[in-house]
């Protein structure tokens, strides 16, 4: 019930997930017996920022880390990191009392060194 019925989650691939009965589909494949995530524990997630965009709706930005994937969808192995570092965006609207994800994006940290100091890269 976190997500919303018509919820639309993209991965840090660009693969889109649409509706919470397939977004049910592929997480019980992704975690569920057999399925690449089955046996691994995710850290948590850290807030970053968020945003009231509206009264019913905000955006909330995490740092998280995510497994590496190899060849054929399966973790990485081997000398590759097995953490990736990630930035998860979220678009919440309020229905009813509840707060529900509406849209979920998934996005691969690649660091880059600016020549300046921001807030956000110190």
């Amino acid at each position: 019930m976190l997500h919303a019925e018509d919820v639309l989650v993209v991965n840090r691939f660009g693969s889109m997930v649409e509706g919470r009965e397939e977004l049910e589909r592929v997480m019980a494949f992704l975690h569920g017996p057999g399925g690449p995530f089955h046996s691994v524990s995710f850290p948590p997630q850290q807030l970053l920022v968020s945003r009231i965009l509206n009264s019913d709706m905000i955006t909330r930005h995490a740092k998280w880390k995510s497994l590496t994937m190899g060849l054929g969808d399966q973790l990485a192995h081997g000398s590759q990191s097995p953490w990736l570092d990630m930035v998860s965006t979220y678009l919440l609207a309020r229905n009813g009392r509840a707060w529900q994800i509406v849209q979920h994006d998934l996005h691969s940290v690649d660091p880059i060194d600016f020549p300046l100091k921001t807030k956000w890269n110190t």
